[in-house]
């Protein structure tokens, strides 16, 4: 079975300033498909947050064209699941992971791109899932471990010839779960209507447990810098960002 026939790929979105463009999302989805060609992917449109209610009209625009984007192939083998109201990432998370059998999730937020050169070696990051040995890979955006971080790093493995370090940071950056254990910590971590990014709820219990409890890992080449990160809250006019709800 290929890794795209084994892998669900999740990216939400929701209002920024550069919307009704397309443009930046557009980066992200096409770097996802430089590894994934033909997975099924869905984004998750949330609904409008009170502090940016003035986007509403924008961000309107802004889901029909990610409709046509789909309808016309642009981005794949996709659908948008657009959320009427302000939901947050673990409720959609949890609805558009319904029904869903393929055992490996890729959560990739709408401003982020996978690096090109040197290229992920997303079979390794596969296997140690679906050989039980980890149970999320998280990317990392840094070169090497950062110094403030090192005490949340709990050794190295090594996997079919790739290092992974061993931590207990958690963290939504791009990562690679199984469907099993997303699936464990939406249910166990979250109630079904509670509207929260998934970061800021499992940090803590994730830092605060042993790692054995729920075996994350960062990829780890020699490089470890291995995502772009497009910061789409920040308005490129004024320079500032837009506010949030976390």
């Amino acid at each position: 079975m290929s890794l795209d026939d084994l892998t669900t790929v999740l990216i939400p979105t929701s209002p920024i300033p550069a919307h009704p463009s397309t443009e930046m999302i557009e980066k992200c989805v096409d770097s996802v498909r430089r590894y994934f060609p033909s997975a099924q992917m869905y984004i998750m449109a949330d609904g409008v947050r009170p502090q940016i209610e003035n986007r509403r009209a924008q961000y309107a625009e802004y889901v029909h064209n990610l409709f046509d984007r789909c309808t016309d192939g642009r981005f794949g083998q996709c659908e948008v699941r657009a959320f009427p109201d302000f939901s947050q990432q673990a409720i959609m998370a949890r609805r558009t992971l319904e029904g869903v059998e393929r055992p490996l999730v890729l959560f990739v937020e709408h401003d982020v791109t996978l690096r090109a050169e040197p290229a992920l070696n997303f079979n390794a990051i596969a296997s140690i899932i679906m050989r039980g040995h980890a149970n999320m890979v998280r990317l990392y955006h840094w070169e090497k471990i950062w110094h403030e971080h090192t005490h949340l790093m709990c050794g190295e493995i090594e996997h079919n010839g790739v290092k992974f370090v061993k931590t207990t940071q958690y963290s939504q950056w791009p990562n690679m779960g199984s469907l099993d254990y997303y699936r464990r910590i939406l249910n166990n971590y979250f109630q079904p209507s509670q509207r929260n990014m998934i970061e800021t709820v499992m940090y803590g219990p994730v830092c605060g447990a042993p790692w054995e409890s729920h075996k994350i890992v960062i990829y780890a080449p020699e490089n470890m810098d291995t995502f772009v990160h497009m910061n789409g809250r920040v308005d490129e006019r004024t320079g500032k960002r837009d506010p949030g709800d976390w």
